[in-house]
């Protein structure tokens, strides 16, 4: 056993980082009276595009600090790693940051980090549906950290220096050799195992998905769908024996 050791993980935090502010929204589409009935035509009012991007990356992906875990919790963590990421708005009020927006309502004030291929990270905001959409002229600031991947699992003593205002620290090392830190899924990866993920259909679109969906229950033998019109839309059928 030996004492004074404490966890270090990779990533470094950036100072707050003004992302700007929400543009205003494009003109609204003109409406137009229907040629059936006179009346005129739902249009949705336009949101503001706003789409803003982290000036730094990778982002950071790490499990959150637990003080009381025991020391294995470190090597096979049970939580998930989550990305550190905080975003505010002018009036300092946290965003929460979710893996999607379609739990969300149009009340929860979250967003979305996309990432791209060069690992570049755009935030999305919600919709007013799914997720609170930004309002115009509002600022967002975010903190995050950078710093991610296996580049970060360093030999045992390699770490050799510590900057901290804590006085009386004679030098710093490392006694085991860091584990853990894994690089993003490659798009190789992602064409080669996705398609097993998605083998099941889960939506029916075409004539023949009804049918196929009708017949997963064991007390229908055969099933078949039709599309018809029924005068303002398309309406599946489904004729089952």
């Amino acid at each position: 056993a030996r004492g004074n050791i404490i966890p270090a993980d990779h990533g470094v935090w950036q100072g707050w980082e003004d992302l700007g502010p929400v543009p205003a929204a494009p003109p609204a589409p003109v409406t137009s009276a229907s040629c059936t009935c006179g009346s005129q035509d739902p249009i949705d009012t336009p949101l503001p595009r706003y789409f803003p991007q982290l000036a730094n990356a990778p982002l950071t992906f790490a499990v959150p600090f637990d003080a009381i875990a025991p020391a294995s919790e470190f090597l096979t963590p049970s939580a998930s790693p989550a990305p550190q990421l905080q975003v505010q708005d002018d009036l300092q009020r946290p965003w929460s940051v979710l893996e999607d927006l379609l739990s969300s309502h149009e009340s929860d004030m979250a967003l979305v980090p996309e990432i791209e291929r060069d690992n570049t990270v755009f935030l999305r905001f919600g919709d007013g549906q799914y997720g609170m959409s930004a309002d115009a002229a509002t600022s967002f600031q975010a903190y995050y950290r950078v710093g991610n991947g296996a580049m970060g699992n360093i030999g045992h003593d390699t770490l050799s220096h510590i900057v901290t205002s804590v006085a009386g620290i004679r030098g710093v090392r490392n006694p085991l050799a860091a584990a853990g830190g894994r690089d993003p899924e490659t798009m190789e990866h992602i064409r080669q195992v996705a398609p097993y993920a998605f083998r099941t259909q889960l939506r029916a679109v075409t004539e023949d998905d009804y049918g196929v969906m009708a017949q997963r229950d064991p007390a229908i033998r055969e099933a078949r769908g039709t599309l018809r019109w029924t005068g303002s839309w398309y309406t599946a059928f489904v004729s089952i024996d």
